[in-house]
């Protein structure tokens, strides 16, 4: 045999069949899915819903965001909400939809989120009342009224 010798821009050929191609189909032929390979005794993996990323991804704003800023609480219930939804929806789908410990665990941090929700709430308007009441005593003062 003799090696061939190529320049960098070159490229080795390979013989031509006259034969028709084994990856070729008839034009109106759809493509066939292969199905997903599968270990003997395990089932396939069913597509995860949709929306159960949305709530995890909600509960860890909620939570995580709210532990920083107080705003990203007020996604909470929206994740404990969203949780709730997705889970029912995929116990309903009879094991077509997959995704449940993502909903499950934003519907936890959604309801971790609304209790944190409630107080922080509540530290916003103490801040807010006692915010006014000292407006409302400066003004008096400069005013002479009080």
């Amino acid at each position: 045999m003799s090696e061939q010798h190529l320049g960098p821009d070159e490229r080795p050929t390979a013989a031509v069949s006259s034969g028709p191609s084994p990856y070729a189909q008839a034009p109106d032929a759809q493509p066939q899915l292969a199905p997903p390979r599968v270990a003997p005794g395990h089932a396939a993996v069913p597509p995860k819903h949709p929306s159960a990323g949305t709530s995890l991804a909600l509960g860890f704003v909620a939570v995580l965001g709210g532990v920083v800023l107080l705003l990203p609480l007020l996604v909470a219930p929206w994740a404990w909400l969203t949780g709730a939804r997705v889970v029912r929806e995929i116990d309903a789908s009879g094991g077509r939809l997959g995704g449940r410990s993502e909903a499950v665990a934003g519907q936890v941090l959604g309801i971790i989120g609304t209790v944190l929700l409630v107080p922080a709430v509540l530290l916003a308007a103490f801040y807010l009342y006692f915010f006014l009441a000292l407006v409302g005593f400066v003004v008096a003062l400069l005013t002479g009224s009080g």
